[in-house]
């Protein structure tokens, strides 16, 4: 580095102009008179004392009197140690501007696009950490290696967790998920699945399957995005993979698709059972959070008499559940429902007694 360049370094670590020459021309000599400093640098004569006398004050140079004002070098250490600390400074500003420009905050925007799957997965972590209802999720093996702490945390809170998984060769992760609690329902998908997370009908985080050629990432904060990758989650990943096995839940039946849901009640309703229930979800009009239960009086399906419920159509075909409570009857839709006073998140069905 020639003497410029150490300058203008200088000066970027906070000594001014004259000060970053006086100190270079300092150390060159080792010692000097002032008059000596000022004649092979930059610094004016009449400004050298005072440039001398700060260097001095910040603890780079040494003054002392020998016929004339004589200066010579400090020890190095002081800058040395300011110049490692900037450094240090620069490379963490420097992370950090491309850590915000990869990752743009999920807050200030509600889709965002990022080039590394790692960050998809690192997103799609911290939203499960945060659930409190639903979670589905379509990976691979060695995607859920990365989730499964964040999974199995889910499960044990309570969190319904839809799992379909494209395992590897040789891979025993079935196993792993059932015995670790990694899942609440487990289905198994032998073709490439792209990464799909969806959490409390809110979050999405998606990513192309390994085998695509366009390597991109997607996280979404906004329902009515969400509401859209769930159709896909539904139809074209859980209903094409084998179910594993389902978690048993204390002899509560959980549902969280309401058109499966009706789906499975109708006939029981109709040989006259008794299906009390709860309903976890949210008010229509308000959006607030909503808890209903009672007795389930009556299911509706509109056009979809005949289907087994793994069509589309039949996914959104409108089912309405209608449920008893404190002698009101309440009508409760599925994701996004308008006409309904209530969508359903989660139903739990208590208890059936039969005639």
């Amino acid at each position: 580095m020639d003497r410029d360049a150490l300058s203008a370094v200088l000066e970027d670590a906070g000594l001014s102009q004259y000060q970053a020459e006086a100190y270079v021309t300092v150390l060159e000599h080792g010692s000097a008179t002032a008059t000596d400093v000022a004649n092979d640098s930059e610094v004016p004569d009449p400004r050298i004392y005072d440039v001398l006398r700060d260097l001095e004050q910040q603890g780079y140079v040494e003054t002392y009197q020998q016929d004339s004002l004589r200066v010579r070098a400090f020890s190095p250490e002081r800058i040395r140690s300011d110049l490692r600390d900037r450094a240090t400074q620069f490379e963490s500003a420097a992370d950090e501007i491309d850590r915000r420009w990869e990752e743009p905050s999920v807050e200030s925007h509600s889709v965002n696009f990022v080039k590394r799957e790692q960050t998809v997965l690192d997103h799609a972590e911290a939203a499960i950490d945060d659930a409190e209802c639903q979670v589905m999720v379509a990976a691979s093996a060695d995607q859920i290696d990365h989730l499964d702490r964040a999974l199995g945390a889910a499960v044990d809170r309570g969190v319904y967790v839809m799992v379909v998984v494209s395992p590897t060769e040789g891979c025993c992760l079935r196993d792993r998920i059932e015995s670790g609690g990694l899942a609440s329902s487990l289905r198994v998908r032998p073709d490439p699945t792209p990464f799909l997370t969806l959490v409390d009908r809110t979050i999405t985080c998606f990513a192309p399957h390994d085998m695509s050629l366009n390597r991109f990432g997607i996280i979404v904060d906004a329902p009515s995005h969400a509401f859209i990758f769930r159709w896909f989650y539904t139809v074209a990943i859980w209903e094409t993979a084998t179910q594993a096995f389902e978690r048993a839940h204390d002899a509560v039946r959980i549902c969280v698709n309401l058109g499966r849901c009706v789906r499975e009640l109708r006939p029981i309703l109709a040989d006259g059972a008794t299906v009390r229930a709860t309903v976890h979800g949210a008010n229509t009009r308000t959006g607030e959070a909503a808890t209903l239960t009672g007795r389930i009086t009556d299911v509706t399906v509109p056009g979809a008499a005949d289907t087994d419920g793994t069509t589309p159509t039949a996914h959104g075909s409108g089912p309405t559940l209608e449920i008893e409570v404190d002698g009101d009857r309440v009508a409760v839709g599925d994701w996004g429902a308008i006409v309904e006073p209530y969508e359903a998140m989660r139903i739990e069905i208590r208890s059936i007694d039969w005639p």
